[in-house]
């Protein structure tokens, strides 16, 4: 074993600790570039070429896949290991409670509920450009804290692009306020972002006590954004809009009954997450039977669940539990005690861990995007490395400052979550092109000042409950 500059023992590096970071690099471009390229079958003429697309789906199982066959980790450790988890952190329980969440979501959308809210909001406020901007802001911040925020962009983000053609005024500030609204909602619970269930499981963090720590800290947040968005929007949103949308609220509805029952099945889940953290119930286990009731519901109602089932986020899957696989090797390969080292030797106090971890994890969100960050951070605070040298109240700090940071991460760049790249194909589809930069030109200076206010509201909690 090797000791640092303190004395801390840390495990050597090998040339399988070198392999596995730039493979673990590879994956991440993969996952921020995808890459695409045809091959031909050989022997098999007629069939043409074909077409492999190395993406965040398939990214991390290659790596792992190559990993294996040099014999630089094994199955039955880092690969088992990593899928079964361990300290808290269990993959598979995590994509159950994503999946039955999703769900539930989903359906609520497809009966066309959502929808509905977000025409009476454009069709009551849609004459006043500055105003109505407001207005899709606090809806999306209502629909992500409600459901979480890939529902709120999914629902919102073509309703702002139909409301810009038919008005014809600019539709980007109106989709960023909606796209920083909705992550900046998603810290407020912890059903709001995998990234917070990944935190919350990793250190026994219960539904109450979760939203007790980031209520204020989302409210701070949401009020900076809301300010700094209104001050930008003086200058790019028209105060008067001509009347365009002819479209009544209530025709968005498909199904009466499908909004009462996803209503109640939505509240009835999240009531059951409350009264399960006092008994010390599994998430997973609370959230598995309402999505499965949900299911039965839809089917007994219409017949025809296809909709909902092909909106499911089935690629989260292979992305989450490959990326899941590879820490595990990044750790077992002498990779996260160092971070663990170097982010101990960063907070030396409750107040810094706040402030620097939820910067750096901001950063890194941007570099790997904000899962895998997530994972590898757990991972670094779990270690003892980190641990056993750092005391309750840093702990704590460093742990909401890494949901604070990757949950606005997202609002910095395209590439910090997997939101951000289904917003910039769902813009795309609808006649927005948004590229990277002009993106981090709308969405930074909000990002920013939001999370200078949401650490500065954290550290002074960690500093009141002592």
């Amino acid at each position: 074993m090797k000791e640092s500059a303190d004395g801390t023992a840390l495990p050597p590096l090998t040339w399988r600790s070198w392999l596995v970071l730039a493979l673990f690099a590879a994956a991440t471009l993969c996952v921020i570039r995808p890459v695409a390229f045809s091959v031909a079958l050989p022997g098999l003429p007629s069939l043409g070429r074909l077409r492999v697309n190395i993406d965040n789906k398939l990214a991390p199982w290659l790596v792992i896949l190559v990993l294996v066959a040099s014999t630089a980790i094994r199955v039955q450790r880092e690969v088992v290991d990593g899928f079964v988890g361990g300290d808290g952190i269990e993959p598979y329980a995590i994509v159950i409670l994503i999946f039955a969440l999703a769900y539930i979501c989903i359906s609520l959308d497809e009966s066309g509920l959502l929808s509905c809210v977000a025409m009476v909001v454009a069709c009551r406020w849609g004459r006043n450009g500055r105003v109505l901007l407001m207005c899709f802001y606090l809806l999306s911040i209502a629909m992500a804290v409600l459901t979480n925020n890939d529902v709120a962009v999914l629902c919102l983000t073509p309703i702002i692009c139909a409301f810009s053609d038919a008005t014809g005024i600019g539709a980007e500030p109106f989709l960023t306020a909606m796209f920083v609204a909705a992550n900046t909602a998603s810290m407020a619970l912890f059903i709001g972002n995998p990234t917070n269930i990944v935190v919350a499981q990793a250190n026994g963090v219960s539904f109450l006590s979760y939203t007790a720590w980031m209520g204020l800290p989302f409210l701070a947040a949401a009020a900076a954004g809301a300010l700094a968005l209104y001050v930008l929007s003086l200058r790019t949103v028209a105060r008067a809009i001509p009347a365009g949308l002819d479209l009544r609220p209530r025709d968005m509805i498909r199904s009466k009954w499908r909004v009462a029952v996803g209503v109640f099945v939505l509240v009835s889940c999240l009531v059951a997450l409350s009264v399960s953290s006092i008994h010390g119930v599994a998430v997973w286990m609370v959230t598995l039977p309402f999505g499965v009731a949900m299911l039965v519901a839809d089917a007994a109602i219409d017949l025809c669940t296809a909709p909902v089932v092909k909106r499911l986020p089935y690629g989260i899957v292979p992305f989450s539990l490959g990326m899941f696989i590879i820490v595990e090797c990044l750790g077992t390969q002498g990779w996260t005690p160092r971070l663990a080292w170097v982010l101990r030797r960063m907070c030396p106090s409750a107040t810094a861990a706040v402030f620097v971890i939820g910067a750096v994890s901001t950063v890194v969100c941007n570099v790997l995007n904000n899962l895998p960050a997530t994972i590898l951070f757990s991972r670094a605070f779990q270690h003892p490395v980190f641990f056993a040298h750092t005391d309750d109240r840093t702990r704590r700090g460093a742990m909401f400052a890494l949901v604070v940071g990757s949950n606005l991460g997202a609002n910095f760049s395209l590439v910090g979550s997997l939101a951000g790249l289904m917003f910039q194909g769902i813009a795309m589809q609808k006649g927005r092109r948004i590229g990277y930069f002009r993106f981090m030109r709308a969405c930074a200076p909000t990002m920013v000042v939001q999370l200078a206010v949401s650490c500065a509201v954290l550290a002074a909690e960690l500093a009141i409950k002592r």
